[in-house]
């Protein structure tokens, strides 16, 4: 229940950042723009919650095997140990691929911005070489 609870807050606080970042300071986004960057970060989040539910398991096995205090813990703490790594994973993993998109987005931007002033410099420039 824990674990679909946080991938449902994971994908809500996706969504928000999508349309925060996105669609505030350089262009509206269609929702198929947005779904596609969903399904991006949520693909990437995926493979970061496997890693980070192997890397729990293994490190809950081990820690299992060589510390008595950890084998006195209860099953709830146990899964809950196990589950720290699987939700770091799954939002260090999402964040990381929201960035490259979002740096790729500002990235077009500021080549067309560019474009524009360049082609503002060169009317300018036509201009005062008339006169």
């Amino acid at each position: 229940f824990f674990f679909f609870f946080s991938l449902y807050f994971f994908y809500f606080f996706l969504c928000c950042c999508c349309c925060c970042c996105f669609s505030d300071k350089m262009k509206v986004i269609s929702n198929e723009e947005l779904d596609d960057i969903v399904d991006k970060s949520v693909s990437k989040a995926m493979i970061g919650g496997s890693f980070g539910l192997a890397a729990g398991i293994g490190i809950a096995f081990g820690l299992n095997k060589v510390w008595p205090w950890y084998r006195g813990l209860t099953p709830a703490l146990k899964s809950f140990s196990v589950m720290i790594p699987v939700i770091s994973g799954l939002m260090i993993y999402g964040e990381e691929e929201l960035i490259d998109i979002g740096r790729k987005e500002h990235a077009i931007h500021h080549q067309e911005v560019y474009k524009k002033r360049m082609e503002e410099f060169k009317r300018l420039d036509a201009e005062s070489k008339k006169d």
